[in-house]
């Protein structure tokens, strides 16, 4: 199964909101009509069985990403989870680390409940060491749209997640976590969840770091994003 990836493009930043009702062209999506929502069309990022990298990076002249405080919305529909305990991502905010010597990037996926529990990540690059996680006992939904909003901050080290509205409080970090089992697999900032001084890239979509033996297809559409404020779920 051939892997896939998206372009390395980078990203404006913006003070602004940007609602992307539209498909427009970004590697690895496609426009796909077969979902009952009322916008005209979806984009899909499809996965199946593989080692995949196919978050979707966006561009500066349609995906405008904030600076030091960035909220989101989108609204997704996944076909299903996957069926055994493998670590997934559907949306990563990332930036340089203010010494320069690595990526920091904020994540929010799943691991847990037989690949089903939602999961706030914290991961770095470049020879610093850290994967941290904190799992949630919500589940991602699944055959249904979605409304998922986000929030990362700069000043807090701190990132949020809400689904239809309603926050995912067992995954708001601010700092480190704070909630029973999370922790980190390497100390390279010794716990902290650092974040850059500025978010430059935001991808959404599918991205599974192990195999499983099911078919795993995430829509998504209606996708907004502002440095100022939370955005809210679209009318209906």
């Amino acid at each position: 199964m051939p892997k896939l990836r998206s372009s390395s493009v980078p990203t404006a930043l913006s003070s602004g909101c940007q609602k992307l009702g539209q498909p427009v062209p970004l590697s690895n999506l496609v426009s796909d009509e077969n979902r009952s929502r009322s916008q005209p069309a979806q984009w899909k990022t499809p996965l199946r069985c593989s080692l995949s990298s196919s978050l979707v990076q966006g561009r500066s002249d349609i995906f405008p990403a904030a600076s030091r405080e960035l909220f989101g919305r989108a609204m997704m529909y996944l076909d299903a989870t996957p069926n055994a305990t493998v670590h997934w991502t559907i949306l990563q905010g990332e930036g340089r680390a203010a010494d320069g010597t690595h990526d920091a990037y904020y994540r929010y996926g799943g691991q847990q409940q037989n690949g089903a529990g939602l999961m706030a990540n914290y991961e770095t690059n470049m020879g610093v060491s850290t994967d941290c996680y904190s799992h949630s006992a919500m589940r991602m939904p699944t055959r249904a749209w979605t409304c998922v909003e986000w929030h990362f901050k700069v000043a807090t080290n701190e990132e949020q997640l809400w689904l239809n509205g309603n926050e995912v409080g067992d995954l708001h970090v601010v700092d480190r976590p704070t909630t029973a089992g999370s922790g980190c697999l390497g100390n390279g900032v010794n716990g902290e969840w650092l974040a850059p001084p500025q978010f430059t890239t935001l991808h959404l979509g599918w991205e599974q770091y192990q195999q499983t033996n099911n078919a795993t297809n995430l829509w998504v559409d209606d996708v907004a994003i502002s440095s100022t404020q939370r955005l809210g779920c679209p009318a209906q």
